[in-house]
């Protein structure tokens, strides 16, 4: 779930373990942003009403949490990746289909050193796909004004070059 920067690098590391990863974006501009990425990598983006044996959210709409629930196939996993933002409940309806269906529900949050080699291990085998998520390479003097084109959620990476 989520098809900016960190969704689409979650399912770059999946595809890396051999894994047939998805993207679920309901903004039509990400999707579009994100197509020669998509392309390059075979990552498919999903509209209907596909069932998963993991779901993992990369946006912090509660409705990841409930939507991702419902398509994850019985016995599976929904991994908490992203926090979510705002005050929201969570049902008994949805803890009870956690329970009924028996899901596994894990939340995710820093890392290792092992798992940040393997990150950078996966960015280095993939250097041209990633290359796609750099809006611009900036000066360190273009930083502020980039941070808040980044909190608005309409962009994927900048690189700061620090001697530019």
């Amino acid at each position: 779930y989520g098809g900016g920067a960190a969704g689409l690098l979650m399912a770059l590391a999946a595809l890396s373990r051999d894994a047939k990863p998805y993207i679920l974006e309901i903004n039509p501009d990400k999707l579009k942003k994100s197509k020669a990425f998509r392309r390059e990598t075979g990552i498919e983006d999903v509209s209907n009403d596909m069932q998963f044996d993991v779901a993992i959210n990369a946006a912090s709409s509660i409705e990841t949490l409930t939507d991702g629930i419902s398509r994850v196939k019985k016995g599976g996993t929904f991994c908490i990746y992203s926090g979510f933002t705002g005050d929201s409940s969570v049902s008994s309806k949805l803890l009870n289909e956690i329970h009924y269906r028996q899901l596994t529900l894990i939340g995710a949050y820093g890392c290792k050193s092992n798992q940040m080699k393997e990150a950078l291990d996966i960015l280095d085998k993939y250097q041209s796909q990633v290359r796609l998520l750099i809006e611009e390479i900036i000066n360190l003097e273009q930083v502020p004004e980039a941070l808040e084109r980044v909190l608005s959620g309409h962009v994927f990476k900048y690189v700061v070059e620090f001697n530019k």
